[in-house]
């Protein structure tokens, strides 16, 4: 057997066992009671975070779960995970997806996110073709607003918040998609596509009232089944002591990985502030958009784990925290690990972190929010604000 080796090597690179043992593994699961199924993208970040810590709930309670995932290689990828490892393979093919899913007797079917699909206007329609069992559920998690606009943000085209778009009157090319055929998808066909599984869902839930109050304003006839239910910080977040820069310049905390819905271009902005006046330093505790240049003085630590946030506070003498994000966000872990720490957190009026830097500026009497509509002019206001450590319910209202 001169090939045996080469043999061996090849079928263990094809695998042609593999989709046989991935519906075996479904077969397995779904004797062992309803399944959930996670419809999830593959860009990381908050979402992510939570799927992972429902994953794990899920295998704690002896059950398994699949994560039919999209914006890879393939368009769909599957996942079975349970206490024995994950298995998974990839498809082009929807229906062989759910030929799949069929092997599951009864779904818990979760929509967590579906930004990077390619063809995501389909994607209502599929989800709610695959919970059609006497037993099964729908659940739909409010990550972002990907339901009610292509601009999972809510960002116009001129990069700003202006309000729930309103699907009858709104012709902000942000809010339309392109399908794979080129065709154009306009925003009340997105809303009718979206609306489908939304009305199809026995719970939404949303991470904040904020975002209830916008998903109830873009889809009023869902009211009843549109439910808060907050997000909880995955790790537990040290309290620290505000550090006294040795040389007497306070320094601004910026947490988490920044792009332009992120807030970018205010940090890009305060920084030339900041070069200007020298009244702060900047350190941002994360990563940011390499397209955009910040000046030469701001520090950029890069990836951190939670663990390490007292430490990097003490390591950089930061004194306060600012959230320069830029659109309504559903929860902000970034927004909630800062306030955990106890130091004065800054941010604008705007989505569930300006509700949260808010209520606790109100409580504790440190931190607070500007309004986000006129965030250029009041860049200095809210660099005064983070030095004078004044609240915004007192000052800045």
């Amino acid at each position: 057997y001169p090939k045996y080796d080469a043999d061996v090597q090849e079928f263990i690179r094809n695998d042609p066992l593999h989709t046989p043992r991935l519906a075996l593994a479904l077969a397995w699961a779904g004797q062992r009671g309803a399944v959930p199924v996670y419809v999830a993208h593959s860009l990381g970040g908050g979402a992510e975070y939570y799927l992972q810590s429902r994953l794990k709930s899920d295998l704690a309670a002896g059950s398994a779960a699949v994560v039919l995932r999209v914006g890879g290689l393939s368009r769909w990828q599957i996942e079975l995970h349970s206490t024995h490892g994950i298995i998974s393979g990839e498809t082009e093919n929807t229906n062989f997806v759910a030929r799949m899913l069929g092997l599951l007797p009864t779904r818990h079917l979760i929509y967590s996110c579906a930004v990077g699909d390619r063809d995501p206007v389909s994607i209502p329609s599929i989800l709610v073709s695959l919970a059609q069992g006497p037993n099964d559920r729908i659940e739909v998690l409010g990550h972002d607003f990907f339901p009610i606009s292509p601009s999972y943000t809510l960002l116009g085209s001129d990069g700003a918040w202006h309000g729930v778009p309103n699907p009858n009157i709104d012709n902000d090319p942000a809010h339309k998609s392109t399908r794979p055929d080129g065709s154009i998808v306009g925003l009340a066909e997105w809303h009718a596509a979206w609306g489908k599984l939304i009305m199809a869902a026995d719970e939404v839930r949303m991470f904040s009232e904020n975002s209830r109050e916008i998903m109830t304003e873009a889809y009023p006839d869902a009211t009843g089944k549109i439910a808060v239910i907050p997000n909880h910080l995955l790790n537990d977040v040290p309290r620290v002591k505000p550090s006294q820069p040795r040389d007497g310049v306070p320094v601004i905390g910026i947490l988490g990985n920044i792009g332009y819905h992120k807030g970018i271009v205010v940090l890009q902005k305060l920084s030339q502030l900041l070069e200007k006046n020298g009244s702060a330093r900047l350190v941002v505790i994360g990563n940011v958009d390499p397209s955009y240049s910040l000046t030469s003085s701001v520090r950029v630590h890069g990836a951190y784990q939670i663990d390490d946030i007292s430490n990097l506070v003490t390591r950089y003498n930061i004194s306060c925290w600012l959230i320069p994000s830029i659109w309504p966000e559903t929860f902000s872990y970034t927004t909630h690990e800062a306030l955990a720490t106890g130091l004065p957190v800054f941010g604008f009026d705007i989505g569930a972190q300006g509700d949260a830097i808010k209520a606790a500026a109100t409580t504790t009497g440190l931190g607070a929010v500007i309004p986000l509509s006129s965030a250029e002019s009041n860049l200095e206001l809210l660099l005064d604000a983070m030095l004078a450590g004044t609240t915004g319910d007192r000052k800045l209202a």
